[in-house]
């Protein structure tokens, strides 16, 4: 038989909340959001990521993952995008655009560290906002 859940396995409302918070808000969902900013956002690359960037007209910046079959079972997906979203969170707070941002995993984003999965990662969002500040 299963127990009941305890009240320290009751989801925390408040976890979503602070300064590096990632709330739903910051999130896209709709496949419509990915393909309009996949149609008509900048497009940069990396061997490990696609990422689309295009101004959202919004007070914060959002984050769309996408992690196809292709990359590894759902165990490693799952783990790439926990990575994903816990790089923007921190991220974000260091960009002045508000910027939708769809990011794309290739293959070989499961085959390293989570270190130089970071360090990919942030090269290629520099790379970006760097050229977009450039215009």
């Amino acid at each position: 038989m299963i127990a009941p859940p305890t009240q320290n396995a009751v989801a925390n409302p408040a976890a979503n909340t602070g300064p590096f918070a990632f709330p739903k808000s910051a999130r896209l969902l709709k496949s419509r959001e990915f393909k309009q900013i996949t149609d008509r956002g900048k497009k940069y690359h990396s061997p490990l990521f696609l990422v689309f960037l295009r101004n959202n007209g919004l007070d914060h910046s959002r984050l769309g993952v996408t992690v196809s079959k292709k990359v590894g079972p759902a165990v490693t997906r799952n783990r790439i995008k926990r990575w994903l979203r816990e790089y923007f969170r921190h991220w974000t707070h260091k960009v002045s655009d508000h910027l939708d941002i769809v990011v794309i995993a290739r293959v070989q984003a499961n085959r390293v560290a989570h270190d130089e999965f970071d360090r990919t990662l942030e090269g290629l969002l520099n790379r970006a906002t760097r050229a977009r500040m450039d215009r």
